[in-house]
């Protein structure tokens, strides 16, 4: 985690720079107050980014922010075959078409770029690359309600037993 501190908020951000820090136990609570109807799923977009693109792509209207993009499930009601933080395979249509839930975390793309942005000498120094020196990505998060017929599949989170992969020292 990367801890981020503003001057003109009161209030500070621990900031996600490895994937596997967003765990199923943040992503439960984070989402306790939500209920959610039957055969209803949150998936939590987890969204993989330079925080100088994050800065400088909302400076610029034309250029926008580049970021890669990993649902995985954050909670459920019903019975789905799969575990929290599983990796969700989903249209991005049906993603598009999923009610946003706004208000869930500080660190969506909006909150983070707009705390950074409140603070001039904060935003040079992402700008200048001074903060988040020691990493090249940081990881934030959106979340859209989905409904179950449009979840093709789950994909754990664990080792792939692919064959043609040949690890060396073995």
């Amino acid at each position: 985690m990367y801890h981020l501190k503003s001057s003109k908020a009161d209030y500070s951000l621990d900031i996600p720079t490895n994937p596997n820090e967003i765990t199923p136990a943040i992503l439960q609570k984070l989402l306790k107050n939500i209920n959610l109807s039957k055969n209803y799923a949150i998936v939590a977009l987890r969204y993989k980014v330079d925080p100088f693109e994050l800065i400088m792509g909302s400076k610029s209207a034309k250029q926008g922010v580049q970021a890669s993009v990993v649902p995985i499930l954050a909670k459920y009601n019903g019975e789905l075959n799969g575990a929290l933080g599983d990796r969700v395979s989903i249209s991005g249509s049906a993603l598009e078409m999923g009610l946003h839930i706004n208000g869930v975390t500080k660190i969506s793309v909006n909150n983070v770029k707009d705390y950074i942005n409140s603070d001039d000498a904060l935003s040079k120094s992402v700008i200048n690359r001074t903060a988040f020196a020691d990493t090249k990505f940081i990881y934030l998060l959106e979340f859209k309600i989905v409904s179950f017929n449009d979840i093709k599949a789950l994909i754990k989170n664990e080792d792939k037993d692919d064959p043609f992969v040949i690890v060396d020292n073995e």
